[in-house]
């Protein structure tokens, strides 16, 4: 988060700069020209992309939700506020399609609707919980199986996580937008202003949603990984304060006994910052430990973790 801080501080910096050239040329109205034509292909893919959602996944589990037996509870967290916002942003893309429409105003018009998104926002977590606590409805993992096959015959290969995050990141495309919009817009002219009050009026929002933004990464992370990992863990590895810190490969060298055989095998490890978890190489669940009782010592190349499953373990780095 504090990356992508720096990086709007840098990006304003330099638009401070070049805000001292005030002269309108031919190159600047061509780059406006341009940014605006991206403001509009962009929200058309939205749209498709939020229409595709609504009629893949939300009309069809709405339709039969009574007859794969969930309660209206948790179809409301599935679908959250989708419909509104497909419907509202088919509108706005209508708006802005319009001859000669000044797209900035019409932005701005639409301002206030995108604090919609917070109640999408606050109810993910919900909505990703919901996913988790349904894994072992078979009526509607089958549902999800062929939801993913009407997604698949789309022809974007995007699965079903990969739209619902999407509206997580429309709102700050608008502020890069219109940014770069303003960037190229001389303040003698006409529409400096709109551009001004609705870059300010979207910035306000996309904060909110910027700082949303990375824990519903990380809760899509677990529920990805989750839903790679087969065999019974006698846990959930979805929980709101996790956090997925590094995943990659160790040896596991492990011994049963003082005499006992000694064996090597490549595992995929995930840390978090509260459990270490451990798979095979096809991502078969083989271990767990929690953190907050685990030690660890350090034996030249060699890391010793504390006991688990009744026998000591030592990890080795996979060399690449």
């Amino acid at each position: 988060m504090r990356q992508e801080r720096e990086k709007e501080q840098k990006e304003e910096e330099e638009e401070k700069r070049s805000e001292k050239d005030e002269t309108e040329t031919p190159e600047k109205a061509e780059r406006r020209q341009k940014i605006r034509e991206e403001i509009i292909s962009t929200e058309r893919s939205y749209v498709t992309s939020l229409s595709i959602l609504n009629s893949e996944f939300v009309q069809p589990l709405k339709s039969c939700a009574a007859e794969i037996g969930l309660a209206q509870d948790q179809i409301a967290h599935l679908v959250s506020n989708l419909e509104t916002l497909c419907k509202v942003h088919e509108t706005f893309l209508q708006d802005m399609t319009v001859e000669q429409a000044d797209l900035p105003a019409v932005i701005l018009k639409y301002a206030d609707y995108f604090k919609m998104y917070t109640t999408y926002l606050n109810g993910y977590e919900k909505t990703l919980s919901t996913l988790n606590a349904l894994r072992a409805h078979k009526k509607f993992q089958d549902f999800l199986v062929e939801c993913r096959k009407r997604l698949v015959k789309t022809g974007n290969g995007l699965d079903l996580m990969s739209y619902m995050i999407m509206p997580v990141q429309r709102v700050p495309r608008y502020v890069l937008l219109l940014r770069e919009l303003r960037k190229h817009t001389p303040s003698s002219l006409p529409g400096f202003n709109t551009i001004n009050e609705a870059l300010m009026k979207t910035k306000t929002i996309a904060a909110h949603i910027n700082e949303s933004k990375r824990q519903m990464e990380n809760m899509s992370k677990l529920i990805e990984i989750q839903n790679k990992i087969s065999g019974s863990m006698g846990t959930t590895i979805l929980q709101p304060a996790r956090r997925l810190i590094r995943e990659g490969q160790l040896q596991e060298i492990s011994s049963k006994g003082l005499f006992g055989s000694v064996k090597a095998n490549l595992r995929i490890f995930f840390l978090f910052n509260d459990i270490l978890l451990w798979t095979t190489t096809d991502y078969k669940f083989k271990g767990v430990m929690n953190l907050a009782a685990a030690s660890l010592n350090t034996d030249g190349k060699k890391t010793h973790f504390g006991n688990y499953h009744g026998h000591e373990g030592a990890f080795y780095p996979v060399q690449r």
